[in-house]
């Protein structure tokens, strides 16, 4: 994602005393809503997204950890990403390993919408 590209959402936050996992954790369905920037179902394609950003714990450096999870309001569909304020970017860290993929395929179509 562009470090200038305004991400437009609802986020709620709650206290929790832990991270954990909800929802569809299945890769290939988390990959595809990375890929479209947390921002469309991978159900029913709705960008009516909702987030609610669970915080676990803060550390001393001012950064916190916990789970993000967010809620397609059309059908219902959940997912869950933790996170680490602290880790190097990506703050998801569950997801680190899908950006350079992620990255080369938007390049790849990019090139063919050029053609």
């Amino acid at each position: 994602m562009d470090k200038n590209e305004k991400i437009d959402y609802e986020a709620k936050f709650v206290l929790s005393n832990k991270q954990f996992s909800q929802g569809d954790q299945r890769d290939e369905a988390r990959y595809l809503f990375v890929k479209n920037r947390y921002k469309k179902c991978v159900l029913c394609e709705s960008d009516e997204i909702e987030e609610t950003n669970h915080v676990a714990g803060g550390r001393w450096s001012g950064g916190c950890y916990g789970t993000d999870v967010f809620k397609c309001k059309k059908c219902g569909w959940t997912t869950s990403f933790q996170y680490d304020e602290d880790s190097e970017p990506p703050c998801y860290y569950e997801t680190h390993r899908w950006l350079k993929r992620i990255e080369k395929e938007r390049e790849e179509e990019k090139e063919k919408e050029k053609e």
